[in-house]
């Protein structure tokens, strides 16, 4: 009796190996789910984008390798750093989270200006 409550047997460590292995799962499929959301924007976003500014952007695939991962890149990481930032920041202080993070990456991150009005920045 002693035994089992100071040693835990090998059930218990199973038990927490599948629960470790389980959060990972779970953060894993919220990577996964955050990259395909971001992938299916980005599929709607770029060809209306490429409308818009069609005269200063010129879109053709050179390298299909790049072509390929660096949208898978870039969809990774805001999912990856979503989820690193709701797990860090406490329940009560995500709404500052917002407005100290997320409002100043849409509107001083420059997706408002065409690319033939930056280059009068020179």
């Amino acid at each position: 009796m002693i035994r089992g409550r100071l040693l835990p047997d090998r059930g218990e460590r199973q038990g927490e190996k599948r629960r470790l292995r389980s959060v990972l799962e779970l953060a894993i499929e919220k990577v996964v789910a955050g990259t395909v959301q971001t992938l299916a924007a980005g599929l709607v976003v770029i060809p209306i984008g490429w409308l818009v500014l069609r005269p200063g952007v010129d879109l053709s695939v050179h390298r299909p390798l790049v072509f390929v991962v660096v949208p898978l890149l870039v969809a990774t990481f805001p999912a990856a750093g979503g989820l690193a930032l709701g797990c860090t920041v406490n329940q009560t202080h995500i709404g500052l989270m917002f407005a100290l993070l997320v409002a100043p990456m849409l509107f001083l991150g420059c997706p408002h200006y065409p690319w033939s009005m930056l280059a009068n920045f020179r």
